[in-house]
């Protein structure tokens, strides 16, 4: 299943303050890292900046009365707060809003050099506890032909199907639209196109040899609501 264009996608935030979560450790999700700060204030002076995938713990609960919005997007926006870490041998203060509680991907380099991401469906069996496995009408197991669904605790639902393009389906009961955005970083690089349609309120991104999704070979992934599930899907194709 490890395909050189399967890159997975999606998000992760905050529904309440890092209290309320009960997690100690959380992953940057900000594709070009995220500043340490001395004090929690925008003008701060720069500590140390946190890479995308670096691990932080909390070191005081958040102070709501200082939340704030970054904007990603035109019409779409990072919310948090302003929470105090440690990182390393380093304390400061960063922006909540790009801390995630989904655990860094896996990197694989090949002889040749080559980098690839941990196989999406890997990394849900090694971080969340299967609650079911149904194969749909299997063509041929030692082929690309697989059809199969697969949830997870967490509220997590994976669909995989397979033929002569990919495509992938994951549903989050448990997840808020800001997280599964952070997730969706997590999982791709950093020159995936994305934006936000206020229209439909999704957020839609293509990577691939092209930067134009009509020529080459590329993913489409989209971040989409179905009442109160998340659903990032992914299509790749020729």
């Amino acid at each position: 299943m490890k395909k050189a264009l399967c890159l997975l996608v999606l998000l992760i935030t905050f529904n309440a303050a890092f209290a309320q979560l009960g997690y100690e450790s959380y992953t940057v999700a900000a594709t070009n890292g995220l500043t340490l700060r001395d004090a929690p204030d925008k003008n701060g002076a720069k500590v140390a900046i946190i890479p995308k995938g670096g691990r932080v713990s909390i070191a005081e609960n958040v102070d709501s009365s200082l939340s704030f919005s970054v904007t990603e997007f035109p019409g779409f926006t990072i919310q948090g707060y302003w929470v105090k870490v440690r990182y390393l041998d380093y304390t400061g203060y960063v922006f909540s809003g790009y801390l995630s509680r989904f655990l860094p991907l896996l990197r694989y380099i090949t002889p040749e050099g080559e980098q690839y991401n941990e196989d999406e469906y890997e990394y849900f069996m090694r971080y969340f506890t299967e609650r079911g496995h149904k194969p749909f009408n299997y063509l041929d197991q030692d082929s690309i032909y697989q059809d199969f669904e697969t949830k997870f605790n967490e509220g997590i639902r994976y669909h995989y199907h397979s033929s002569e393009a990919l495509y992938i389906s994951i549903e989050f009961t448990q997840h808020s639209f800001q997280e599964v955005y952070l997730f969706y970083l997590l999982m791709t690089e950093p020159r995936a196109k994305a934006e936000y349609n206020r229209e439909t309120n999704e957020i839609y991104a293509f990577q691939g040899i092209s930067d134009d999704p009509e020529e080459g070979i590329g993913c489409d992934y989209t971040i989409s609501r179905k009442g109160k599930t998340v659903i990032l899907s992914l299509f790749c194709h020729c």
